[in-house]
């Protein structure tokens, strides 16, 4: 529903079905991208994926094509581009030249120098990006420590037991101040913290808990609403 408009009528841009469905959405500039994905039921009973990248333009309200097909993750902005994730390769997109190549930068040089992990960009920005780690070699498991380093792929720190998050992380600033909105990785015990992005660049995880409880069923099933300090 554009803000603009008087009319209250909103725009069906996309529509889902049980086996085409979007799985990120990426709002960026004057458009919207998002993660175009198809389920394909095959003879053996496996189901393959299918992934594009699309952007809805919100100037002309058109809806253009990023990429092929794909498995796709949308990491972040970088020197005003779109950092893209395909099948653990980085890509850049250029909205302004709609140029889409292979990207070398930080968080490139992270994943090399850890060759036994498979290493996801969760965020990117232009000055720190954050990691979730798989180890293939020693425990065939998540390492759940996410990763924090310097645009360069220079470790800084780690914050504990941040990966894989119950519900998705968001950047957000508060009086000028960045700060990463983070879930804990379980629901029992559940938290919600903040950490001072100045923080975690110099190494240092001290987050503020803004919820603390046993079992995120049990006590909060009836709703929280979170007091205005």
């Amino acid at each position: 529903m554009s803000l603009l408009s008087d009319s209250r009528t909103p725009e069906i841009i996309y529509e889902a079905t049980q086996d085409h469905f979007i799985s990120g959405v990426f709002p960026y500039l004057n458009q919207v991208f998002f993660i175009d994905s198809v389920q394909e039921h095959q003879d053996d009973g496996n189901i393959l994926l299918k992934q594009r990248i699309l952007s809805y333009q919100l100037k002309d309200q058109s809806v253009q094509e990023i990429t092929g097909e794909g498995i796709y993750s949308i990491c972040g902005v970088r020197d005003s581009k779109l950092i893209i994730l395909n099948s653990r390769k980085y890509y850049e997109y250029d909205p302004s030249s709609k140029e889409f190549k292979p990207c070398t930068s930080g968080f490139t040089s992270f994943a090399e120098a850890h060759p036994g992990w498979t290493c996801q960009a969760e965020c990117i920005q232009d000055d720190f990006n954050l990691f979730t780690c798989f180890d293939r070699e020693e425990s065939n498991d998540f390492i759940y420590d996410t990763f924090v380093t310097d645009r360069d792929g220079n470790l800084l720190g780690a914050i504990p037991e941040a990966s894989l998050g119950a519900f998705n992380f968001q950047m957000i600033r508060i009086d000028n101040e960045e700060y990463l909105f983070r879930c804990s990785r379980t629901t029992a015990p559940f938290s919600v913290n903040l950490y001072k992005k100045a923080d975690l660049m110099q190494g240092i995880v001290d987050p503020i808990t803004l919820i603390a409880v046993e079992d995120i069923n049990t006590d909060l099933n009836n709703g929280y609403i979170l007091p205005n300090p």
